[in-house]
């Protein structure tokens, strides 16, 4: 039987894919296909409709993730972009940080000489007293 071949072909497609979705498909083609047997009306009339339902929900749901790939991209680039302007105001950061330990140090360096330069001044005005 014809019917009985494409129900076959359906779940080792499932089991090959590891498709619960067509997995279901199959069993439901299966049930259609005897119940069907019976009546005088197109053994493959149900088959198709469930085709058809399947297709139409799998285009769906290629759809919702399409939009959904869609969205994740655009916040990619937008995150992108907002670490790009992160990066570069850390360059700036670091850049004053290490201007001014640098300034510090030269500050450090004045103060040091200052302080012996105050030392020696008021070591020679006690000694001129």
């Amino acid at each position: 039987n014809a019917g009985l071949h494409v129900v076959h072909l359906v779940r080792k497609l499932a089991m090959a894919s590891h498709n619960p979705e067509l997995s279901q498909l199959a069993s439901r083609m299966g049930v259609a296909l005897r119940a069907e047997s019976d009546d005088t009306a197109d053994p493959f009339e149900k088959v198709r409709a469930m085709l058809s339902d399947m297709v139409s929900k799998l285009e769906e749901e290629a759809g919702d993730d399409a939009k959904k790939k869609a969205w994740c991209d655009k916040e990619k680039k937008e995150t992108g972009a907002k670490k790009g302007d992160k990066e570069d105001d850390i360059e700036v950061l670091t850049t004053k940080i290490e201007e001014m330990t640098a300034s510090s140090m030269k500050l450090k360096e004045e103060v040091a000489v200052l302080e012996k330069e105050l030392g020696a001044l008021t070591k020679f005005q006690a000694e001129a007293d």
